[in-house]
This record gives structure tokens, sequence and C-alpha cells, in this order.
């Protein structure tokens, strides 16, 4: 080959679906201490999770309620999503170390089809 030709180089679909799920992590992970001045923090489900005192598997059965993210295509994307939305729907995450909001839980276990979040 000389230096005029270029090289195809052709991926299988999961190689390029496992290069896009890195890069877009990838991404998450340089914009997560941002806040605003480089557009949206993205945090994981167990972040979520975390920060407003439920369990992952909440996060994952309310996913599109909570303004899920899925940068990645397949059979399991990761899920990401902006804090400022979550909080919009479950309010001021809980303070470091609290005990879980078992009034948050009980109200969404109550109508778990509501299109609201709010207890």
């Amino acid at each position: 080959m000389n230096g005029d030709e270029v090289a195809e180089v052709r991926l299988a679909p999961e190689s390029i679906e496992a290069l896009a799920t890195a890069l877009a992590e990838a991404l998450g992970e340089e914009t997560k201490g941002s806040g605003t001045e480089g557009g949206p923090q993205i945090i994981s489900a167990a972040e979520v999770a975390e920060r407003w005192g439920v369990s992952r598997r909440w996060v994952y059965v309310h996913a599109e309620a909570l303004g899920v993210r899925r940068p990645g295509r397949g059979r399991r994307p990761r899920l990401h999503f902006d804090p400022s939305e979550v909080a919009e729907r479950l309010g001021v995450p809980r303070p470091a170390g609290a005990q879980s909001d078992r009034r948050r839980l009980t109200a969404m276990r109550a109508n778990p089809h509501s299109d609201s979040l709010s207890g």
C-alpha cells in the first residue's frame, strides 16, 4: 500500500456497539464534575440509587420516568441520568449517610404506573 491509499477497516456490529458505549461512558466521565459548564452532568443508575436513597433495581424499574438516557444500543445498554432532571421528579437528594426515604418508595409502590413520581 502506498501513501495515497487508505485501508478499509470493517467492524462487527457488536464491536461498534462496544466502542460507542465506551466512548459515551468516557464522555460521561468528563462531564461528571463539570455541572452546567460542560453541559448536563450525567450519573449512573447506581449513583441515582445512592443519592436518592432508593435501590438500584428501583431506578431501573422507574428509569423512563426519571428521564433515562441510553448512550448505547443493544440488549442491555447502560443507563445514564441527568441529576437535575431526577431532582425535578424525586426532589432533592438525601444527605450523605441518611436513611432511605421510605415515604417516597411507599408512594411509588402504591401506584407504580403513575406518570408522577411525587409522593
